[in-house]
């Protein structure tokens, strides 16, 4: 499983974040694969907003040129993150990794840099990197 980060543009990333957008079509350069967790950050074509929305990857379509698929070109089902009852409800992040707080016991986890790192409170994760 991995965790993928794409630019998306404000109209869109809207309709992600309401859910009535429930699929990306994207260049296949990531060999994204069900399972893995797709992380959009809205890019409003200058500078990133701030703004991010996590999904889980559903089923992937490729190859599909005989119904318009552009050859190079995948499109991705998005899940929320609740619906897939994984308790990943946010994202924080340290200087070199991606963490991710579990609901149940409300502490930080690494998920980049190796999995189980601490984020503690101070804002450390246990490999010793601040967060940004």
């Amino acid at each position: 499983m991995k965790f993928i980060h794409k630019k998306i543009l404000p109209k869109y990333f809207e309709a992600v974040d309401t859910g009535e957008k429930t699929f990306e079509v994207r260049k296949d350069e990531d060999d994204i694969q069900p399972g893995d967790t797709l992380i959009l950050h809205e890019w409003n074509g200058t500078v990133y907003t701030g703004r991010e929305c996590e999904r889980k990857v559903g089923f992937v379509l490729r190859d599909c040129a005989a119904y318009g698929l552009m050859d190079g070109f995948c499109v991705i089902a998005l899940i929320p993150m609740e619906e897939t009852g994984d308790s990943c409800i946010s994202i924080v992040r340290c200087k070199n990794c991606i963490a991710c707080l579990k609901e149940d016991d409300q502490e930080y986890w690494c998920m980049r840099v190796s999995p189980g790192f601490l984020v503690r409170p101070d804002g450390f994760c246990s490999n010793g990197e601040p967060k940004r």
